[in-house]
């Protein structure tokens, strides 16, 4: 017995020793950074100066910015919108997958991956083509007698932030079709045999077996898609630069403008803990709405 405790001791210490240079670099990398942006956030400093407190006064600008204001809800717009849709999508890909054949879900598996494997960048230079006034859409519009819905996609208040929505839809949605997929996959067959004998069909068995089981899966993909959403960077500043004028400024696009642009690196920190704490609550929320219970097969 005392050799056990001993053993589970010296485990416990090795464990702690591997993980030793990881959370030195976690800290450097992200809590170090986050808590002096969190200082800066109360100082007036151009980058180059002494730093001056100001106490809450980048906080009382922010609320009076319109461009601010602006931008902030274009990024909720971006991370509510892109969350929706690439989990959404995600779930019915992998529900239609499931129940193909080996290699016929290999091939859509890696068609409908492909795009998550791509660099942002990439994905929106190709859309920039189709979104374009003469690109792919309008002209397949065009050929098919709709031409009144023909738009300059990514040049219209109404059309641009739908237009970016579906570029990250088009790249994420993979992501949580594979996670789905694998998820589905651990679920034991006999459910869906003694399911099928009652004479259930597969959209039942997949509302009424699946989803449950799957449940902290999807949570997950939420969780996951709308940190990465709500920080759209490189697409929109390829799509559009935060164009036409501000209709798609988000907040990370008006943060390094404001640093970087005017030297007001006090008042992109404060946007960025305010940002934070937004992401972090609509992070909190949505895992609040999607708990459930636990299953055990």
């Amino acid at each position: 017995m005392k050799n056990n405790i001993i053993k589970v001791r010296g485990d416990r210490i090795i464990g702690f020793v591997f993980l030793i240079p990881v959370l030195i670099l976690i800290m450097f990398v992200s809590y170090i950074p986050f808590i002096w942006n969190l200082v800066l956030s109360f100082q007036q400093w151009d980058g180059f100066l002494n730093r001056k407190w100001i106490g809450f006064k980048n906080y009382t600008h922010l609320i009076h910015d319109q461009t601010a204001l602006i931008s902030f809800y274009h990024s909720a717009y971006l991370g509510v919108g892109i969350t929706l849709f690439s989990v959404t999508i995600g779930i019915l890909l992998a529900a239609f997958i499931y129940p193909l054949g080996a290699k016929e879900g290999a091939f859509f598996r890696f068609t409908l991956f492909t795009p998550s494997m791509v660099p942002s960048s990439i994905i929106a230079i190709l859309f920039t083509f189709i979104f374009s006034p003469t690109g792919v859409l309008n002209q397949a519009l065009e050929s098919i007698g709709l031409k009144s819905l023909t738009h300059v996609w990514l040049g219209e208040p109404s059309t641009v932030l739908p237009s970016i929505v579906v570029v990250d839809v088009y790249k994420n949605m993979g992501i949580t079709m594979m996670l789905c997929f694998t998820a589905m996959q651990m679920i034991p067959k006999s459910l869906f045999e003694a399911s099928k004998l009652e004479g259930i069909s597969y959209v039942r068995q997949f509302v009424l077996i699946v989803l449950p089981l799957i449940k902290p899966i999807i949570q997950l993909c939420v969780v996951l898609t709308l940190i990465s959403a709500f920080r759209t960077f490189d697409s929109v500043r390829i799509l559009t630069n935060g164009g036409p004028g501000t209709m798609s400024k988000t907040v990370s696009m008006y943060m390094i403008d404001s640093a970087f642009s005017y030297n007001q690196f006090g008042y992109a920190a404060s946007m960025g803990a305010l940002f934070t704490g937004m992401l972090l609550l609509t992070v909190l929320v949505a895992r609040r709405l999607l708990r459930g219970e636990s299953y055990e097969y």
